[in-house]
């Protein structure tokens, strides 16, 4: 049913609301809220951020005032009966029935709710010209100045309970002060804060995203991760079936640090991605059940055939080591190299085992292009001001991704698409993620082509002909399961 308007979705929320019908919205949220933050502070020496609370919002707010929203937007008319039929009566609830509300799980109730509200947070903008408010359905936070933001939150305290019977919680809300406010004025706003009754912070967590000092985002990340270790020990359980255990790790763990991927500073993250990912690994190997012996077992050894140890110059090595040895054997193959083919998806030979720490500066660098033709809507003097774009914290943020990934071997080609929506002065960032070839890299323990008599599996060759990404879909296939060529010989 909401199929039939959720193409005008955003004509319902020209601004403000990304809870509706918007992939990634909550990351957009918080990436606009952090970027909106530092661009202000350009501007203005008291630029703080207010997070709203109501309470129990969705179950309270009138019904009745979910209707006239719906009435006054004739764009809605396509689903007006079927609503009517939905919440023409009272809930039964579990002592009593309800008149008030939108039920959860019903199709209409986001967008009925954020409709509703939309009208609200316009309104507590609208004597506030420099502020800027981001919501996911009652999560609202308001960005600008102290005078300014606090007189939008007495607008909310005042018409929220009387308009919409929403009662905000002020023990609930908070203010962030971010290191930009100027000395001088954080007494006054911290009596300000106190006159309503507001806690004020350094730090603040809104949408699963820690605002603040360095050491308090790392110290989120890192307990994001602490609580993940759990499900790490159930799916390794031996209790586990392998299959099972297998899917629940690709499926279910490996996606759980995305979204502060997306949200938080790559060199933040590096710590608890890394942790994580050696839990994921551990994970992974118990259900395997491989052990160091089954790791190492084709690594190259002194008695191969061909072996040449290689001595550093610094005299025997160590008690219990292994000299450094290398092999012409073909079918030798060191425990980093297993571990690097774990790593690689499914369609490479891999088990999906993708690592946190390798796709940071990339999820990261996608969550800040998405947001800026928001951000170009919120400041349109920017899409005439190439000067003043490029002294913004969120184009130096594209910029130092944009470095760690050509770095990491994305080629930097430009692309076009999408190319309509950004204002002509608003950068173009564009990176296509494959590896660039570069002289001073080491060879690839895996082939750069597939071996003369490899043909691609039967549903690959029915689709070559018509589609030429299957062709390079099977190259890089064979690439990930030939073994490696002896050092002797030259990849054909």
């Amino acid at each position: 049913m909401m199929s039939l308007i959720e193409d005008d979705m955003r004509s319902f929320f020209p601004s403000i609301q990304f809870g509706v019908k918007l992939a990634g919205g909550s990351k957009a949220a918080a990436q606009l809220t952090r970027a909106e933050l530092a661009y202000a502070a350009t501007k203005h020496a008291d630029v703080i951020a207010l997070k709203i609370d109501f309470k129990n919002a969705f179950n309270a707010i009138s019904r009745a005032r979910v209707w006239d929203a719906l009435l006054a937007h004739p764009k809605a008319a396509p689903i007006l009966k079927a609503f009517h039929w939905q919440y023409s009566e009272a809930s039964p609830l579990l002592l009593l029935r309800s008149s008030n509300g939108v039920r959860q799980g019903c199709p209409f109730a986001a967008f009925a709710f954020a409709l509703t509200v939309q009208p609200l947070y316009e309104a507590s903008l609208r004597g506030s010209p420099d502020c800027r408010g981001f919501s996911i359905q009652d999560d609202f936070t308001i960005v600008g100045p102290s005078a300014q933001v606090l007189r939008s939150f007495d607008y909310l305290q005042a018409h929220a309970q009387m308009e919409f019977e929403l009662e905000l919680v002020t023990a609930k809300c908070q203010v962030f002060l971010p290191p930009t406010v100027a000395p001088s004025r954080v007494q006054a706003i911290h009596e300000q804060c106190a006159q309503r009754h507001l806690a004020h912070s350094t730090e603040m967590e809104s949408l699963g995203v820690m605002f603040g000092p360095d050491a308090s985002v790392m110290r989120h990340c890192q307990q994001a991760v602490d609580t993940s270790a759990h499900f790490f020990a159930c799916v390794s359980h031996p209790a586990m079936p392998t299959q099972t255990a297998a899917l629940l790790l690709r499926f279910c763990a490996i996606p759980k640090l995305g979204y502060l991927a997306r949200t938080t500073r790559p060199e933040l993250l590096l710590e608890p991605a890394r942790c994580f990912d050696q839990m994921a690994l551990q994970a992974q190997l118990t259900i395997l059940q491989q052990t160091e012996a089954s790791l190492t077992a084709l690594q190259p050894r002194m008695g191969d055939p061909d072996s040449t140890i290689h001595d550093t110059g610094d005299g025997d090595p160590p008690p219990g080591s292994q000299p450094h040895v290398s092999t012409g054997r073909v079918t030798a193959v060191s425990k980093e190299q297993l571990l690097q083919r774990m790593a690689l998806p499914l369609s490479l030979g891999g088990l999906g085992l993708r690592a946190a720490k390798s796709v940071r500066y990339a999820a990261y660098f996608a969550s800040l292009q998405q947001i800026l033709p928001y951000f170009a809507q919120l400041h349109p003097e920017l899409c005439t001001d190439p000067a003043a774009v490029k002294r913004t914290e969120l184009d130096l943020e594209l910029k130092h991704c944009q470095a760690e990934l050509v770095k990491a071997g994305a080629t930097n080609e430009f692309v076009v698409s999408g190319e309509g929506m950004l204002p002509a002065a608003l950068p173009r960032h564009a990176l296509v993620l494959r590896q660039a070839p570069r002289a001073s890299q080491p060879a690839s323990p895996l082939p750069v082509a597939p071996p003369p008599d490899f043909r691609p599996p039967p549903s690959l060759s029915r689709r070559a002909s018509t589609t030429p990404g299957s062709v390079r879909r099977a190259v890089r296939s064979a690439r990930a399961l030939t073994p490696s060529p002896p050092s002797s010989c030259s990849p054909t």
